[in-house]
């Protein structure tokens, strides 16, 4: 539906495809859709709304969640198309059912959300610049895209459970360089 649509993210279930993407419908603002196609290429499921807020629904990520059964799209729900935002997921079934938007990431400094599946839950790390400069953090969320807090660090003796900003380690030339941390 709609027009400009851009961004698009496809995943797998061993049964069917979901392919998401954001567009302009009927408005300005971004709305996030989905289309399911099974594995003989016969589409059942054709421009399912998946996010539809007043803001910019925008950069899915989409996994077949193995714990859940179900697939689970993260995405930025950002308040124009140029800023950061929250992450959220909504978890949509084989049938093209659209589960309710779960918020993970709250601090509205969000986006670019990437999702993984351990067989165990979901991984999920996304762009931050909640302290002023933009870094990549990581979380576990449950199999069907709930926030859980699964990390926990401790340090000094106090455990605390959070988003957690990953470390990056450079490689040039083949030669490891020490990560300054």
């Amino acid at each position: 539906p709609g027009s400009d649509a851009r961004m698009g993210s496809p995943a797998w279930s061993g049964y069917s495809y979901l392919g998401a993407w954001s567009a302009t419908a009927g408005g300005v603002d971004l709305n996030l859709y989905g289309t399911l196609i099974n594995s003989a290429g016969v589409v059942f499921a054709h421009d399912v709304s998946l996010a539809k807020t007043t803001a910019h629904d925008a950069q899915p990520s989409l996994v077949w969640s193995s714990g859940a059964g179900t697939f689970v799209v993260a995405y930025a729900d950002v308040p124009t198309a140029s800023t950061a935002g929250t992450i959220m997921t909504v978890a949509v079934s084989l049938a093209g059912v659209v589960g309710t938007p779960a918020t993970i990431v709250s601090a509205g400094s969000s986006t670019a959300p990437t999702l993984v599946d351990t067989g165990a839950g979901l991984g999920l790390a996304w762009e931050d610049s909640r302290d002023g400069g933009w870094d990549i953090y990581f979380n576990l969320i449950t199999s069907g895209g709930q926030r859980s807090c699964l990390i926990t660090s401790c340090l000094g003796g106090c455990c605390i459970k959070g988003d957690f900003q990953l470390q990056v380690i450079a490689f040039t030339n083949i030669r490891r360089q020490t990560p300054a941390w």
